[in-house]
């Protein structure tokens, strides 16, 4: 982005969208890693709290990771859409 030069309404639409993607982009990915850093805390204080690792946390665990996966991986998609204008 260049403040002096002069730029058409479609080029900035274009711009503006670019910016967002990249924007949603990353806030999809922070979330997705705040989420695996929350099941591994609840997992852990399972196992903190039972003294023994629980098979039902496990599949939680792993239940929840495909989860964050699936999520983030659909958001990718659809920020990597083209733009409409």
């Amino acid at each position: 982005m260049e403040p002096e030069k002069k730029v058409t309404r479609p080029e900035l639409q274009i711009e503006l969208t670019s910016i967002m993607s990249t924007a949603e982009y990353r806030l999809a990915d922070l979330d997705k890693q705040e989420a695996f850093r929350d099941i591994i805390f609840q997992n852990a204080l399972l196992v903190i709290d039972g003294g023994t690792i629980n098979p039902a946390g496990i599949i939680t665990l792993l239940a929840g990771l495909y989860g964050v996966t699936r999520g983030g991986s659909d958001i990718v998609k659809r920020v990597k859409k083209p733009p409409t204008v």
